[in-house]
């Protein structure tokens, strides 16, 4: 049977030891938690770290599009610096991420955005250097959207093997945190009863030991005042000493255990302040008079380091001016035992704490923690959804007020998302629910003619197939029977997993443009016919006229040499007059030869080395007689004898006479001066006079066919209309051109530029 001493120890020690056996497992339990809060931090870092990835890799691709669709390089300030960011992004999570299935992972992720990032690249050089259609044969090759597809994958696959570890270690955190928390409440519980069992324990030792006094006391009285009965009382005075003795020895073991205890209560508090000061969240708490009775290290920082020396201190008159009264009586509830959930507070301007309060039998408890940056940024987060709420609402309005035709569509149900009024003026029907309801009430043929299938609209293929369509020419019938021709562009939209999200397509009603163009084009193969028409008409009449014209020449030299017999003086002017009528009827003949020739395509160039100055010297020398009939000096001004050219020299010849030629008739006093310069790949050779001039308004219209500055049947000067056409056509025809500079009354500048070189 178990001793009553032995119960009392046991009764004292075991308390004790309990109580540091929590403690203990606290301790335990609390960096345990430390350990789970760290892991559980670290795989957000690398959460986060594989998002920015993500999104600076999509920033790139999507400043690449902005691009190639615009021409903007402002759509690329968005991605500029990606690339850097995408490598920093990637490199920090190869440090964090310690397990060899994931770093093998992160290999073949890095390979991936390398060959990524050289497409984008890729597809805005061959946008500068080459234009659109060579940027868009890089984009439609597919290699960039399986990479992007590819890297999404591989990010995928790590995020979503870190967030099953986070969710582990957030589980396994909670879980921790309760048990701390639990075994903290059970020793600070435990403490306070031990305490109270071992207060109870000495009072009735004491009062044993009083009892024992009071015995001694009245054994001694009646020793004193019956000696007698002291031989029968010996024994029972014998036993009384024995357990008065044993008394005295239960009350000093009873003494050094309570000792023994305050220092196990002791060292336990020091424990759970220990413990308290190793936790993240702030910890304060008061007795039921308001006194501050605890506050751990966190909370020392979160109160401006106040530290131990508010310890016992009144909290309304240490901190009582600055504490809220909503937040005054929500700790007051919770003093008086109410349940006060956790909630978030501003305890000053731009600073959030989180507070739980748990109200005790003997005071408060209150845990906090700064969650400012937290709040911001959800702050943050929710100003930006309402952002994306207000751009997606302006897109809307955009939509709808756009003048071209524009139809949104779910993928891959077809489900229509966006429609506005352009798109069902198009079609000729108000748009349905879906892309195939829509498709089924509007028939669609290609360009040759060929029905389309719901299939093969460029819509259906944007979200069927990821299918990019720019410019493609349809024709619809709508329900009326009345067909419309239209252009359409569609494209997929994708999700951040490279998913095909969306279709989107914009068209707009060609049908006038394409009736217009067919007119346009058949009007044009009409003129051409006549013009066609028109110079073999020109080339027959002039083969016709010349051949009688040169026998007419024939017959005169004959008759004004005096062959066919004897011819006076009269009759030789007369001759002479003949010959000069038929001589200039031949060069008009001529001109219209080549004109029609030119006009056939059938006039060729052989070009060779010619000097500018043979050419001009021998020019000139032909129009002398011409200029000295005018009493006007032709004169070579600036003609370095150096100089050569490219050109046809019998064409060149047939230019020059034409300008000096017309120079002369333009002019009836003064000079005609022929120039000559060389400039870097051309020579230009110009033809000034001192005659008439031009007026501006005529400049383009001198070249053409048929057209003289004097348009009257009463003009002085004779002509067809046909040399400066005729020049200019030449000129060009040699790789030149024929420009000319002039005002009425101040003369006339032509100048032709011919090339130095071959061509």
């Amino acid at each position: 049977m178990i001793s009553r001493r032995s119960f009392r120890i046991a009764a004292t020690v075991g308390p004790a030891l309990v109580t540091l056996a929590i403690g203990a497992f606290s301790l335990v339990a609390l960096t345990r938690l430390g350990t789970a809060s760290d892991a559980v931090a670290h795989s957000r870092e690398i959460t986060e770290s594989l998002q920015t990835l993500l999104a600076r890799l999509t920033d790139a691709e999507t400043s690449q599009r902005g691009y190639l669709l615009t021409g903007s390089r402002e759509y690329l300030n968005p991605g500029a610096g990606a690339a850097a960011d995408v490598h920093r992004a990637l490199g920090s999570a190869r440090r964090l991420i310690s397990d060899a299935t994931e770093q093998r992972r992160l290999d073949t992720l890095s390979t991936v955005i390398s060959e990524k990032l050289k497409e984008l690249e890729s597809a805005r050089r061959a946008y500068d250097a080459l234009g659109l259609a060579a940027a868009t044969a890089v984009v439609r090759s597919d290699s960039g959207q399986t990479l992007m597809r590819t890297a999404r994958k591989l990010i995928a696959n790590i995020e979503g093997a870190e967030r099953a570890r986070l969710e582990q270690r957030q589980a396994h955190e909670a879980q921790l945190r309760v048990i701390t928390t639990a075994l903290i409440f059970a020793a600070i519980v435990l403490a306070g009863l031990l305490s109270l069992f071992v207060n109870t324990i000495l009072g009735r030792a004491l009062a044993a030991r009083e009892a024992a006094d009071q015995r001694r006391q009245k054994a001694l009285s009646e020793l004193e005042s019956a000696n007698e009965e002291l031989t029968a009382q010996a024994v029972e005075m014998e036993a009384q000493t024995v357990e008065l003795e044993q008394a005295n020895e239960e009350l000093r073991s009873v003494t050094d255990d309570l000792a023994r205890q305050r220092e196990a209560a002791e060292r336990a508090s020091e424990r759970v302040v220990n413990v308290l000061d190793t936790m993240s969240d702030a910890f304060i708490s008061f007795d039921r008079d308001w006194k501050i009775r605890r506050l751990n290290r966190e909370g020392t920082r979160l109160t401006n380091n106040t530290g131990p020396s508010i310890i016992g201190r009144d909290l309304w008159e240490l901190w009582g001016p600055w504490v809220a009264p909503e937040l005054a009586t929500k700790m007051r509830e919770a003093m008086a035992g109410e349940t006060v959930a956790p909630f978030e507070f501003e305890v000053a301007p731009d600073l959030w704490f989180e507070i739980r309060m748990n109200g005790m039998s003997d005071g408060l408890a209150i845990f906090f923690r700064d969650i400012t940056s937290q709040r911001r940024a959800r702050v943050e987060r929710e100003q930006l959804i309402e952002q994306a709420q207000a751009e997606h609402r302006r897109l809307v309005t955009v939509v709808e007020q756009s003048p071209l035709a524009i139809s949104i569509v779910e993928a891959p149900s077809g489900r229509r998302i966006v429609d506005n009024r352009a798109a069902e003026e198009v079609m000729g029907i108000p748009m349905a629910e879906s892309l195939s309801a829509t498709t089924s009430a509007v028939k669609g043929f290609k360009e040759d003619g060929t029905p389309l299938s719901p299939a093969d609209w460029p819509l259906a293929r944007a979200i069927g197939g990821g299918k990019v369509v720019i410019n493609e020419m349809l024709e619809i019938e709508r329900p009326s029977g009345e067909r419309r021709r239209i252009c359409i562009n569609s494209a997929p939209v994708h999700d951040a997993q490279g998913n095909v999200d969306a279709g989107v397509a914009i068209f707009w009603d060609v049908t006038e443009q394409h009736k217009a163009e067919q007119e346009l084009r058949s009007a044009r193969h009409e003129a051409e016919t006549a013009s066609r028409a028109k110079s073999e008409f020109l080339a027959v009449m002039s083969h016709e006229l010349r051949t009688p014209l040169s026998a007419i020449i024939g017959y005169e030299e004959l008759l004004f040499d005096g062959i066919t017999g004897p011819v006076n003086e009269a009759q030789r002017t007369q001759l002479a007059r003949i010959k000069a009528s038929a001589t200039h009827l031949l060069s008009l003949i001529d001109e219209v030869l080549t004109l029609s020739r030119v006009e056939a395509g059938r006039e060729v160039a052989h070009p060779e080395r010619v000097s500018a100055f043979a050419a001009l010297h021998e020019a000139s020398t032909i129009a002398e007689p011409l200029a000295s009939e005018k009493q006007l000096e032709l004169k070579l001004a600036r003609v370095p004898k150096d100089i050569e050219l490219w050109a046809d020299p019998t064409k060149l010849r047939q230019i020059l006479l034409n300008l000096i030629t017309n120079a002369i008739k333009f002019t009836d006093a003064g000079s005609v001066v022929l120039e000559s310069s060389a400039a870097d790949d051309c020579v230009e050779i110009l033809v000034r006079d001192t005659g008439i001039g031009i007026a501006p308004s005529d400049h383009d219209r001198i070249f053409d066919t048929f057209w003289q500055v004097e348009q009257k049947s009463t003009r002085k000067v004779g002509g067809t209309g046909l040399g400066l056409s005729v020049s200019r056509r030449l000129a060009r025809l040699m790789s030149g051109d024929l420009t000319v500079e002039s005002k009425l009354g101040a003369g006339s500048t032509f100048t032709l530029r011919l090339p130095r070189h071959r061509k």
